[in-house]
């Protein structure tokens, strides 16, 4: 409670004395119609206003001169005008501030020489934080039209201004009766709608009228009023003030205000509006709307994100923020890692391409080393020793783990694997809160995964020209046949990338690929002009893959593990799987035992389901059990020979069995392709069903019978078009007797042949069918 001239100064929020009444009394002033003279100033509102009939009213009410006058007055920007439900200046002015400045400009008045007379007596005053002002009761000698004067010329002679409230004090006659509220979600707005109830409300000059009552609260920036209503609905007129709290004093102030005779006007903020009319111009302007937004994005891409994006994939490939590459997380690792770790054979094959890998990393950038061979042979893990060469500014790029992903996922992750930092979501989501209010607004932030990867990749080449001592290393692998064309054809714009990086001399890359990629066209097929240094991986002789093991174990291998890495051959995924298991205390034969057996299965599947490991593969029984019994008896087959005689020169075929790893494409010494089992694994199940007294002649069985099902269906249609022939009319010129001769004889060799075929087929499906018989007692 705040004390001055005797009366109670209350605040909002404390108790209401006596009720509604004594919070919000009500008096009704009048108007008249007269010529207005407004200030230039805010603070000179209703300075010369001459109300006649709130005259009358104030002489009805005394007996005499020196009858006490009670009126209102409003005292606006004694704090900040609340414009939206978080203003932050709502919560940072003071509580006690508006009745501190409301006292001091009491005092003031007091002391003027004008208003010496006057015996201010404050009935009640209370503060209303969203408007921004206080509404005040006042008991003076004189009337508030002589008052008014006098007062607002005090307050523009010395302008008051709070902070955080912008606009200087002002005092306002309150010529309504004011409606005060504490509704929470409605805030002030400097638009109004005004309702007009009477019998005048389809006066003919009510427009300006309204003009008249509410410009010295401040400029009017439009003013229109309903059409014209019957009964007793009101009619209603919008206005707009260019100044938020003008709107304010107007609600205050004019509410029940009458107008004319019998007409009132009902005053209240049309929050409605203000809340959606930035939606509402966006709605009107979206192609302004796509071209600020667009602005806005790429200024804020250009200035702020992508230099942050450079700073972070710096980072990522020099390995700053990696802890790895710090002395003391070594030592802490070398702590904590066991004694009894186990690590993969060195073979010595593999030294030498180390030793060409260390030289090829000594030289200047300017060449792609591009490393292939068949599933296994341990690719990756060879790419990957060159991070133990190089050591610093290494980035490796494994797609495998991406590529299989959504766009929107694939990006993300080629981000984090390069350090592409802030990524697209932020913008993404940008994008998708425009389209929520205006459709199509958005479209600025919607880029295509091959816009947003040429991004990244135009941001790695930056971070790249800022690393010099050494050249970074990309590595690149886990491209597949099957994945090569995903997410809008990323590795020919990878691979491009790498090709232009390369030349530039600003990195090296190491791409990883297998043998079926090569098979399939290679890096030839998307950077032909490319400068290409190749490393194709095999498997590891014997002698080599036992000195291996022996290094590994520690002591000689029994004859036993001889044999066993004998049938497995020089692979090294199967050498370390049977390296691990025989360490586990498995014996090493019967470890190969299960996986030849697997290996058998796979085949089998391969031969009678046409799949491979899950992988669909287009060729039949009759051609592929014939390719797999003779790499059975001669372990390799040209390529080209396989592909002109079993498959008629169509590569698809051949192609989809190297790309699932069931046959692999190896170069010989001249360069020339041979055709071998996936792995020596899978040469051990060819070898093993190849020889099987059961299994062999049960599936020749099956080929022969569909091979002679296919020479019944060639002699069928032959004979088919013989009896067309013979029914040919023979003088009807169409066909000449030589040529109807000529087809005849074609056809009756091609049946021949045919038939000939099939006797030999049946020969062998009898001697097969003893065979079944033999194995089967």
């Amino acid at each position: 409670m705040l004390k001055f001239a005797g009366a109670a100064l209350r605040v909002r929020g404390t108790p209401r004395p006596q009720g509604f009444a004594a919070w919000a009394p009500s008096f009704r002033t009048g108007g008249e119609w007269g010529a207005r003279r407004w200030a230039g100033t805010a603070s000179a509102v209703n300075g010369s206003e001459d109300v006649s009939a709130a005259a009358s009213a104030s002489s009805s009410s005394s007996s005499s001169s020196s009858t006490r006058q009670q009126w209102k007055l409003w005292m606006s920007n004694v704090c900040p005008v609340r414009t939206h439900r978080y203003d932050v200046r709502y919560y940072l002015y003071a509580r006690e501030q508006p009745m501190n400045v409301v006292n001091k400009i009491m005092e003031r008045a007091r002391l003027d020489d004008c208003l010496k007379g006057e015996a201010f007596r404050v009935q009640s005053a209370e503060t209303l934080p969203r408007d921004g002002g206080v509404l005040m009761t006042l008991e003076t000698q004189s009337t508030p039209q002589s008052i008014m004067p006098h007062l607002s010329q005090l307050l523009h002679s010395v302008p008051v201004t709070v902070p955080l409230a912008i606009f200087p004090v002002a005092a306002h006659h309150v010529v309504g009766e004011p409606f005060v509220d504490d509704i929470g979600g409605l805030v002030a707005s400097n638009e109004i709608t005004v309702e007009v109830h009477g019998s005048e409300k389809n006066h003919l000059a009510l427009r300006e009228r309204l003009f008249e009552l509410l410009r010295p609260y401040g400029r009017i920036a439009s003013l229109s009023v309903g059409p014209l209503v019957k009964d007793l609905n009101p009619r209603t007129a919008e206005v707009v003030f260019e100044r938020t709290y003008s709107a304010a004093c107007a609600r205050i102030c004019a509410h029940r205000r009458e107008i004319l005779d019998g007409t009132t006007m009902h005053v209240s903020y049309n929050d409605a509006s203000k809340a959606n009319r930035i939606i509402a111009w966006i709605q009107r302007n979206p192609r302004l709307m796509v071209l600020i937004v667009s602005i806005a994005f790429f200024l804020t891409t250009l200035f702020i994100f992508d230099p942050l994006r450079v700073m972070f994939c710096t980072a990522k490939i020099s390995g700053r923020f990696s802890p790895e590459n710090y002395d003391s997380f070594k030592w802490i690792s070398g702590l904590l890692r066991l004694s009894g770790r186990e690590t993969a054979p060195v073979f010595a094959e593999r030294e030498k391409d180390e030793l060409r890998l260390q030289t090829w990393l000594s030289q200047p950038p300017g060449s792609i080393l591009y490393v292939h061979g068949a599933q296994g042979t341990g690719k990756s893990r060879f790419a990957r020793s060159a991070k133990a060469i190089q050591k610093n500014n290494v980035l490796l790029i494994d797609v495998e783990r991406m590529i299989e992903r959504s766009d929107d996922d694939f990006v993300k992750q080629l981000a984090a694997t390069v350090g592409f930092f802030p990524e697209f979501s932020f913008l993404s989501w940008m994008g998708s809160a425009m389209d929520a209010f205006t459709p199509g607004t958005g479209r600025a932030a919607v880029t295509s995964t091959t816009t947003k990867t040429m991004h990244i990749l135009d941001v790695m080449t930056r971070s790249c020209a800022k690393l010099s001592e050494p050249n970074p290393l990309i590595i690149i692998d886990g491209f597949s046949v099957e994945n090569k064309n995903k997410h809008e054809n990323f590795m020919k714009i990878l691979l491009e990338w790498a090709e232009m990086i390369t030349e530039s001399k600003q990195a090296r890359v190491v791409f990883v690929a297998s043998s079926a990629f090569e098979v399939e066209g290679g890096l030839a097929e998307y950077i032909p002009s490319a400068c290409i240094d190749e490393l194709i991986l095999g498997d590891v002789s014997l002698s080599s893959a036992v000195a291996a093991l022996e290094k590994q174990m520690g002591h000689e291998l029994s004859e036993e593990m001889v044999d066993a890495v004998a049938i497995l051959g020089g692979r090294f995924a199967h050498l370390n799987l049977l390296l691990h298991k025989v360490q586990g205390g498995v014996s090493p034969l019967h470890v190969v035992d299960e996986m030849v057996a697997d290996a058998k299965k796979l085949v089998r599947d391969a031969v009678f389901a046409s799949t491979f490991e899950g992988t669909k593969i287009h060729c039949g029984m009759t051609d592929l059990w014939p390719i797999i019994v003779k790499l059975a008896e001669t372990d390799s087959i040209p390529y080209d020979s396989v592909l002109l005689s079993t498959f008629k020169g169509n590569p698809k075929p051949l192609q989809s069995l190297v790309r699932c790893s069931l046959l692999s494409a190896i170069p010989d010494d001249d360069g020339k392709l041979l055709l071998k089992a996936g792995s020596p694994l899978l040469q051990a199940a060819f070898v093993s069903l190849a020889s099987d007294p059961l299994v062999r002649p049960g599936i020749d069985i099956q080929v022969l019978t569909a091979k002679i099902a296919k020479e019944e269906q060639r002699i069928k249609a032959a004979e088919e078009e013989l009896i067309g022939i013979q029914k040919t009319n023979a003088g009807s010129g169409a066909v000449s007797d030589a040529a109807r001769k000529g087809r005849q004889n074609y056809l009756l060799q091609r049946i021949a042949e045919s038939q000939e075929k099939i006797f030999n087929f049946e020969t062998q499906l009898v001697d097969c069918e003893k065979a079944v018989k033999i194995a089967s007692k």
